[in-house]
C-alpha cells in the first residue's frame, strides 16, 4: 500500500502539538513600572531566560518611568493607551518602592484601576512584589502586605521578588544585591527577580538555566555560575512556597492575631500566633482586617491550631 508521506507528517506534527501540552505562540508581557523595573533591563532578562530554556518564549513591552507611582502611570495616559494597544497575556504593575508602606490605601485605587482596563483586554493582572532597601529590612513586610492584599482583592499574581531577595540575604550575610545607593538592584539582583518572573509566568524552574544572559547579541547580565544556581533555587523555592506563605495578619477578636496563607481561591488556613485563643477567622473581602468565629477542624501539636474553611465575606 503506497502511504501519502505529506499527509503522514502532517497527522505526526498535528498530534504533537496537541501532546506537547504548551501553547507554541509567545506569552505576551507589558510591564508597567519604573527604575526598578527598567534596572539591569529586566524585562529583556526574563525573555533571555525564556528563550534559553528552550520552551515557550516570552514577548514583552514595557511602559517605564523613572520615580512614577501607579497613579502616575494612570493619569499621564501611556500606560493606559498600551494597555488597550492589544491583547497581552500578562500585564505587570510595579508601584513606586515606598509607596505600598507610605500610602497602601493610595496603591491599591490606582492598581485597581489599571486591573480594570487589564480585566477589559482579558489580560492577567500581575503584581511585582518589590524589595526593601538595604537599610531598611523591615520594609519588607509592608511591602507583602500592600501587594499581597490587592492581589487577594483583584484574583490577581504576585510576582514574590522582594520575598526571594530576603530569603537569599538571609541565606548569605555576604551576599549583595543592592547597588551602591542601597535601593536599586545590580546585576544580582536582577537577575533573581527574572528568575522569579520566570517562574512565576511560566510555573516553571529556573534552575539550570545559563548564568549569563543576553538579547540581540548584547550581553545582559553575567554572574558566576555557583551563584547563579543558588538565586535559580531560590526564586524557585519561594514561588512554590508563597502559595502557602502569609498574606497579612488578620485581627481575631480585640487581642488575638493569626497569619493566613491562602490554600486556593477557596479556602485558607489559619495559624492562631502566640497567646491567641481558640477562635479563627476568616478573610474580608476588602483589605481591613476582620474576623468571624469558627469552628477549627483540625488541631497540629505543640498547641498549634489549624484550620480550613471557605473563604467568605464579613
Amino acid at each position: 500500500m503506497q502511504v501519502n508521506t505529506s499527509v503522514l507528517l502532517s497527522i505526526v506534527l498535528f498530534s504533537a502539538g496537541i501532546c506537547s501540552g504548551e501553547p507554541k505562540e509567545p506569552l505576551s508581557v507589558l510591564f508597567i513600572g519604573n527604575s526598578y523595573t527598567a534596572g539591569n533591563n529586566l524585562p529583556a532578562l526574563v525573555a533571555a531566560l525564556a528563550d534559553a530554556a528552550g520552551g515557550r518564549k516570552i514577548e514583552t513591552d514595557r511602559s517605564i518611568h523613572g520615580g512614577f507611582t501607579l497613579e502616575k502611570h494612570f493619569e499621564k495616559g501611556e500606560a493606559v493607551e498600551k494597555i488597550r494597544r492589544r491583547k497581552w497575556d500578562v500585564v505587570v504593575l510595579q508601584e513606586q518602592s515606598q509607596m505600598p508602606c507610605v500610602d497602601p490605601e493610595l496603591m491599591h485605587r490606582f492598581a485597581r484601576k489599571l486591573h480594570a482596563e487589564i480585566d477589559k483586554q482579558g489580560a492577567k493582572t500581575v503584581f511585582f512584589l518589590t524589595w526593601a532597601r538595604r537599610h531598611i529590612p523591615s520594609m519588607q513586610e509592608g511591602l507583602n502586605s500592600a501587594y499581597f492584599g490587592i492581589a487577594r482583592q483583584l484574583d490577581a499574581e504576585v510576582a514574590p521578588v522582594g520575598m526571594a531577595w530576603k530569603n537569599a540575604l538571609t541565606a548569605d550575610a555576604q551576599l549583595v544585591l543592592h547597588r551602591d545607593d542601597r535601593s536599586h538592584p545590580n546585576p544580582a539582583g536582577s537577575y533573581l527577580a527574572a528568575c522569579v518572573f520566570y517562574a512565576t509566568l511560566l510555573q516553571k524552574s529556573p534552575v539550570g538555566l545559563p548564568a549569563e544572559l543576553g538579547s540581540r547579541g548584547k550581553t545582559l547580565v553575567t554572574l558566576d555560575a555557583k551563584l547563579a544556581g543558588r538565586l535559580q533555587q531560590i526564586a524557585w523555592q519561594t514561588v512554590q512556597e508563597t502559595r502557602e506563605k502569609p498574606f497579612g495578619v488578620l485581627q481575631i477578636g480585640q487581642h488575638a492575631r493569626c497569619r493566613f496563607a491562602q490554600l486556593s481561591r477557596f479556602g485558607y488556613r489559619f495559624r492562631l500566633g502566640h497567646g491567641a485563643d481558640d477562635r479563627l477567622g476568616v478573610a474580608a473581602a476588602d483589605q481591613q482586617p476582620s474576623a468571624r468565629p469558627v469552628e477549627p477542624q483540625a488541631v497540629e501539636p505543640a498547641g498549634r491550631r489549624v484550620a480550613e474553611m471557605p473563604l467568605q465575606r464579613v
